[in-house]
């Protein structure tokens, strides 16, 4: 099974959308939809496209990456590493609480940190002010 349909079953699921959903989002036959979802057809450029507009943005990444590792021949794939161009990547909770959750393997004590700050920036402008200005200063390369 590929990389691609492993994620794009994971992102179905976490999104709780149904296939059905799916292909009146994205426009993809039910047929080829379920064949991308279960290996048996490679997905095209043009169709990735079209099912990653139907997904939320933050599925998008996954997608895309999945797709692209599973274009890399088996010889080459201790060559190249794909992957985010940010460590950390927030996704969206699927029934909209604010609780952020990671993609990204994170050491459970940073992840729970992370969270809280995440959480209080909801919570209280001056936290949220603080981490932007935070933010800010350690991403000025200047």
């Amino acid at each position: 099974m590929s990389r691609f349909s492993l994620v794009l079953q994971s992102c179905i699921e976490e999104w709780g959308v149904s296939q059905k959903d799916l292909v009146l989002k994205s426009r993809i036959p039910k047929s080829t939809l379920s064949k991308f979802t279960r290996g048996k057809l490679p997905i095209s450029s043009s169709k990735l496209h079209q099912l990653c507009l139907a997904f939320p943005e933050s599925y998008r990444p996954r997608l895309l990456k999945a797709f692209l590792e599973d274009q890399v021949p088996e010889w080459g794939k201790t060559l190249i590493h794909i992957d985010f161009p940010l460590p950390l990547r927030l996704r969206e909770e699927k029934h909209g609480t604010s609780k952020p959750h990671f993609t990204e393997t994170l050491p459970r004590p940073l992840q729970k940190a992370f969270t809280g700050l995440a959480q209080l920036s909801v919570q209280k402008p001056p936290v949220r002010d603080l981490l932007m200005k935070l933010h800010h200063v350690l991403a000025d390369p200047a």
